[in-house]
């Protein structure tokens, strides 16, 4: 009688130690979904915030010119601002600055896309040194600058 508790209690014992090291294991793997899930998730939340800041700007050219009706270096104050909002998350390294800039129409002149993409590359671009940029032209005159962070 003796021997089958004993074995009863090494069964259980031995059970429990099998079972607590998956179970550990299981848990790293729960632990480390949800750093995962709470790295995705503070990174959508600076993204937003960033971009949020970036569109109350509210930036357009005036229709046939490379006037715009906001102030550009208003634009890049706002840039190294948040570029301080990304570093203090740990996201300064991964962020990668979109410029959408409006191509315009002007049967006068037919390189107003360019000229506007040149305006924002020598005003912006060339001075924001510390993330990548990207720039496209679209229809329309708007000017839309915003961030993706990897």
């Amino acid at each position: 009688m003796k021997g089958i508790k004993i074995g009863t209690a090494l069964a259980a014992v031995m059970f429990l130690a099998v079972g607590s090291a998956y179970g550990f294991d299981i848990g790293n793997k729960i632990g480390n979904a949800a750093k995962d899930g709470v790295k995705a998730g503070s990174k959508m939340v600076v993204e937003k915030e960033i971009n949020k800041n970036l569109a109350e700007k509210n930036c357009s050219f005036k229709p046939k010119t490379t006037q715009l009706t906001c102030d550009l270096s208003d634009i890049l104050n706002t840039i190294k601002t948040q570029k301080t909002i990304a570093e203090k998350s740990g996201f300064a390294n991964d962020v990668d600055i979109h410029a959408e800039v409006g191509e315009g129409k002007d049967a006068k002149n037919s390189g107003l896309g360019s000229d506007r993409a040149a305006l924002v590359r020598n005003e912006l671009r060339k001075k924001v040194s510390w993330w990548d940029w990207y720039d496209q032209s679209v229809p329309g005159d708007d000017l839309k600058i915003y961030i993706k962070i990897r």
